[in-house]
């Protein structure tokens, strides 16, 4: 699971990535750390050609997501829940009905990012520490996600992003990371994480023809491959 990252945000970082983001990154800077419903880059194919554009970090937005519970309310129908839309579970994107169009329309896409962050807990549960998790070259990488195009309020077309997250119980470092036991059962906890595409697969990612064959690519990199590291957040300061 991801729910906060850095995105790439200038060179060498962005050329690294051979993605083309740096004209985006001149037009519309966004923010480093990116967090539910901050825009963020991703690359998607728009006519056969990469294109690089900015999405809310979020499939479903929180903002529409009240929206929609509002008319509900005024409708007298059941009220839905306001859920968390960053990720995506692999196992079930395809018959998702959120996720499901996107997924079986090929609105793949490649998500920039020099490091992710996850909570690594005390064996107890009662204390976590922000980690970040990375490439081992230091370089940055891109998180598979599935986009789409929704209209907001106000008629206003924005697009949208979700991580695509897959099952960590058996590797080495990422079962590391979140919590060990349901807080409210207290059953072992699912590891789960992000899918980081290679780089010399960028272009098969997104090109690739069905949604079937697209699974192939959900696979975790290796221990030796990643790097993580504490990285707290900074504490702020009094003047």
């Amino acid at each position: 699971m991801c729910t906060n990252y850095r995105a790439p945000d200038e060179d060498p970082g962005l050329s690294e990535l051979k993605i083309g983001l740096g004209d985006l990154w001149r037009e519309k800077p966004w923010e480093r750390e990116i967090y539910t419903d901050y825009l963020a880059p991703i690359v998607r194919l728009n006519e056969g050609r990469p294109e690089a554009l900015l999405a809310n970090f979020g499939f479903w937005p929180k903002a529409l997501q009240r929206d929609a519970r509002d008319r509900a309310k005024e409708e007298g129908k059941k009220v839905p829940l306001i859920r968390d839309t960053v990720n995506s579970r692999a196992e079930r994107i395809g018959e998702s009905p959120l996720y499901g169009p996107s997924w079986r329309a090929g609105r793949r896409c490649l998500i920039p990012a020099s490091w992710f962050y996850e909570p690594k807990y005390t064996p107890d549960d009662r204390t976590n520490e922000r980690w970040r998790i990375g490439l081992a070259t230091g370089e940055p990488c891109a998180i598979a996600g599935i986009w789409r195009t929704i209209q907001a309020s106000g008629g206003q077309v924005m697009h949208a992003m979700s991580m695509i997250t897959v099952n960590a119980d058996e590797h080495p470092l990422l079962r590391e990371f979140h919590r060990n036991r349901d807080a409210r059962t207290g059953a072992p906890e699912e590891k789960r994480s992000v899918v980081i595409i290679r780089q010399g697969a960028y272009d098969d990612w997104l090109r690739c023809p069905t949604a079937e064959e697209a699974r192939s690519f959900f696979t975790l990199l290796s221990e030796q491959e990643l790097h993580a590291e504490a990285a707290p957040r900074e504490k702020k300061t009094e003047n």
